[in-house]
């Protein structure tokens, strides 16, 4: 849950009123002041839903002045963004399950290049049964980061380590244990897009 936001900064660059963006994510446009105002905490689940409505990261959404770099870490993954003759975002996604593009090479040589989109199932059942070297979908919190996290793609690797495979460069890995890092997802499927 976080307070500090850049909702109305977005909701505005869309063209959306409090009320109409509310509309969209089935909420009050009382309940969309209180959030951008930061008198009510912003749930992870309504980020997503908002940042994907809005066309931006979580990120950068919640955080403070938008900068999507933290620490030396940056968003690897953000909301898939679909167009009018686009199916695959109908076809792919449902309750559970969503679709982001991936944003860099930090897992490229595991299989998801820069410029994919992976289908996500953040389903308690499916985090709770990830398997060794599997794809997942992280929240990651850098040290003085005032409750701003970045969502990052890395490779689970028992018992508690999330690593990266790049054919760039390989990234430090982090400790669950000791690094504000959570498994928020696991990665289902890749899609390369054309046209």
């Amino acid at each position: 849950m976080v307070t500090a936001n850049q909702i109305s900064r977005y909701r505005k660059a869309a063209g959306l009123s409090q009320e109409a963006l509310g509309a969209l994510l089935g909420l009050t446009k009382f309940q969309v002041s209180r959030l951008e105002n930061g008198e009510t905490a912003l749930s992870v689940e309504t980020a997503f839903r908002m940042a994907q409505v809005l066309g931006t990261t979580i990120e950068q959404l919640v955080g403070k002045d938008g900068q999507a770099n933290l620490s030396g870490f940056a968003e690897e993954l953000s909301p898939y963004v679909s167009t009018a003759s686009d199916r695959l975002s109908q076809a792919l996604t449902s309750d559970h399950v969503y679709l982001f593009t991936v944003e860099t090479d930090a897992v490229d040589l595991g299989g998801y290049p820069r410029g994919m989109v992976v289908q996500i199932n953040d389903s308690k059942r499916a985090v709770q049964m990830v398997k060794p070297l599997q794809a997942v979908r992280v929240l990651y919190h850098p040290a003085g980061s005032e409750n701003r996290a970045i969502s990052l793609l890395r490779l689970f690797l028992p018992p508690r380590l999330l690593i990266t495979n790049s054919s760039v460069k390989n990234l430090p890995s982090l400790d669950m244990d000791n690094d504000d890092a959570h498994i928020v997802g696991v990665v289902e499927g890749g899609y390369r897009r054309f046209g």
